[in-house]
């Protein structure tokens, strides 16, 4: 074990680096729940899968700032496949930032946060974390590579998610 770590496995940095005798509650995320280690699913990404794997990978690198970057990355990769246009990959990592500092506002003040801002942020984990582009569904439109059918599977895939 470095010198800089606790018996419990937190660092310096104040994230917590799963040892051998680390709790799941030990390594449970405010109104996140367990970081993951990767985001798994037929549907595109949740803010709650989005965060448990930024919380996963900053655990892993301490780096926040490649973390951002990092999990942008993973996330596009799902939005691609999808064949959905997104904002810039600048722009995500914007959105991650607030997203990220939002949890970080309420996780901060848990003891005196008010409890309608909890429960509104609660409920909104769940929602998809929506980095698709203003004229996605234009661009599905104008596709010509696909025939009418796969466009319509497109845009109700889209739509769905949301």
């Amino acid at each position: 074990m470095e010198e800089s770590e606790s018996q419990s496995g937190e660092n310096a940095k104040g994230t917590v680096r799963p040892t051998s005798s680390t709790t799941r509650s030990a390594t449970e995320i405010y109104l996140v729940g367990q970081p993951a280690s990767s985001i798994r699913g037929s549907k595109l990404p949740t803010m709650r899968q989005v965060l448990k794997f930024f919380f996963h990978t900053v655990n892993e690198s301490g780096d926040r700032q490649e973390t951002f970057k990092e999990t942008v990355r993973n996330v596009l990769t799902f939005w691609n496949l999808a064949r959905i246009k997104t904002i810039s990959e600048r722009g995500c990592r914007e959105k991650l930032t607030r997203l990220w500092e939002h949890w970080r506002s309420l996780q901060k003040s848990r003891d005196r946060a008010a409890k309608d801002k909890v429960e509104n942020f609660k409920s909104q984990l769940d929602l998809l974390w929506d980095i698709g582009a203003p004229d996605a569904v234009e661009d599905i439109e104008k596709n010509r590579l696909l025939t009418p059918a796969d466009k319509q599977q497109d845009i109700a895939f889209y739509q769905d998610q949301r």
